[in-house]
């Protein structure tokens, strides 16, 4: 954003943080090379505003195969703006994509695609299996995974997103939870939302009010996501 201008995304959020009112904002994907210390600034100086989420894009591990989709970074240097951004916004949410199967991939770079998503901490892992488009240079590559393998690799990074998660809502959750729940401002139960850290909540039994900001100071992890135990009501607010 802002490049034709000579400007970028940081300085968007922080006009937003002057002019934007009470509201919720998540930013849903950053290209590694836009997540500099600038845009980190910009999300810290207003932590009301911004979701403490991020979903960065990784795609491999493998700095061979990240070399032949042409991303410009290693599994270094992404591992290392991920750390800054723990750094800069403390408790935040990790969540990534990653290609499954390119072309060439054997069992050693998958390995170090689990490495690094382990390392990052990613609680959800977008997986995709690679399919060949047409004209682009991946398509005429050898080395072809089978679907069998992908399938068991994508079952593998399933795996540790869950892992990654029950770690997360274990050691990093304090305090209460900022969640909008789906629906009408009413308050009624089995409703649905996201936290402010981008996790599935549920409300099960307990009625909560829909389209605007809720604290949730009790909660228990149930399979893919969260369960409210006790609701705290938060500023009235439409997300």
């Amino acid at each position: 954003w802002g490049t034709e201008r000579g400007s970028g995304f940081h300085e968007l959020l922080g006009a937003l943080a002057e002019a934007a009112p009470p509201t919720r904002i998540r930013i849903s994907s950053v290209e590694l090379r836009f997540l500099d210390d600038r845009l980190l600034e910009a999300m810290a100086s207003a932590p009301a505003l911004f979701c403490r989420h991020l979903h960065v894009p990784l795609q491999s591990g493998s700095d061979r195969l990240l070399e032949a989709m042409n991303r410009r970074y290693t599994a270094a240097e992404f591992l290392a703006r991920i750390r800054r951004a723990r750094e800069a916004l403390g408790s935040v949410g990790l969540t990534t994509d990653v290609i499954v199967g390119f072309p060439g991939e054997g069992e050693d770079d998958f390995r170090r695609t689990l490495e690094v998503c382990a390392e990052a901490g990613f609680h959800r892992i977008h997986a995709f299996s690679f399919s060949p488009r047409e004209g682009t240079p991946a398509a005429d590559l050898g080395g072809t995974v089978g679907g069998d393998v992908k399938r068991e690799r994508i079952a593998r990074l399933a795996e540790l997103a869950r892992d990654n998660l029950e770690k997360f809502v274990s050691s990093e959750l304090k305090g209460p939870l900022e969640v909008v729940f789906e629906g009408e401002e009413e308050p009624a139960p089995r409703r649905e939302g996201y936290s402010s850290e981008y996790l599935r909540v549920r409300s099960g039994t307990v009625p909560v009010p829909g389209s605007r900001l809720v604290r949730v100071r009790s909660w228990s992890l149930e399979g893919p996501g969260l369960v409210v135990r006790a609701p705290l009501e938060g500023p009235a607010y439409h997300s």
